[in-house]
């Protein structure tokens, strides 16, 4: 974020990330936009944070939103099996 003084930082544990979404809107045109969106669970920032401000009708934040979904499925069962 950026503020009066510069940037700032804010730093969570990678337990309070729950999972991805696609965040949509409906561009002027009409047409659906989406932005990929980190969900923290728990932890000082719990919500929905987008991980860009802009929506775009690409396949990019779906391919974003399913890789880190994935990892986190990964992650997961990873850490369940030690």
């Amino acid at each position: 974020k950026r503020n009066l003084f510069g940037y700032s930082e804010v730093r969570h544990a990678l337990s309070d990330l729950s999972e991805a979404v696609l965040e949509s809107t409906t561009g002027s045109k009409g047409s659906t936009l989406y932005r990929p969106v980190l969900v923290l669970a728990t932890g000082m920032s719990a919500g929905r944070h987008p991980i860009v401000a802009a929506y775009t009708n690409t396949s990019g934040p779906r391919r974003v939103v399913e890789a880190v979904n994935r990892w986190l499925t990964a992650a997961a069962a990873q850490e369940t099996a030690v």
